[in-house]
């Protein structure tokens, strides 16, 4: 009992972190969205995650009909098991949209998507809270359960 008061509390002072890293011009930043800022400045954080959807980052098993930008065929970006610095350096080193992984700048982006992570303006698999919510420890109570899947791609055939 005492660890699942633990995980609650520790996910509870996410939720306040990121609630208060939250992007408003009028509010001042925060140590934790200064940091974010520093390690990567195309990703200042959301309100928090959005826990209907949090599950869908979690890697799956091969598909073939899906097709991640950095990694080619067998997940999507949002399930990507590349950490979330290699593919925010992908993103810059392709000159691809930090939103939608596209080819074109992020400033003109017309995508509605917001990172499942934190709820920000940026594309979840290059967001730094990929990893804390990919611990199980952290991830949220009242979110959809997490299928079992695999982190090893396979591919078919073999």
């Amino acid at each position: 009992m005492i660890a699942i008061a633990n995980v609650s509390n520790k996910f509870k002072t996410l939720e306040t972190l990121a609630s208060r890293a939250c992007h408003n011009p009028t509010r001042p930043r925060t140590p934790l969205n200064e940091a974010v800022l520093r390690m990567n400045p195309s990703y200042e954080l959301g309100p928090g995650p959005i826990k209907d959807k949090i599950f869908l980052k979690h890697p799956k098993p091969f598909d073939s009909r899906r097709n991640c930008p950095m990694c080619g065929p067998g997940h999507t970006c949002v399930s990507c098991p590349a950490p979330y610095q290699s593919f925010s350096d992908f993103l810059e080193r392709e000159q691809r949209c930090t939103i939608c992984s596209s080819r074109h700048p992020g400033r003109k982006c017309s995508s509605d998507k917001l990172c499942i992570a934190c709820n920000g303006r940026h594309n979840t698999a290059a967001c730094s809270l990929k990893a804390f919510f990919s611990n199980p420890v952290n991830y949220p109570a009242d979110a959809p359960k997490i299928e079992p899947f695999t982190f090893f791609r396979v591919s078919p055939g073999l």
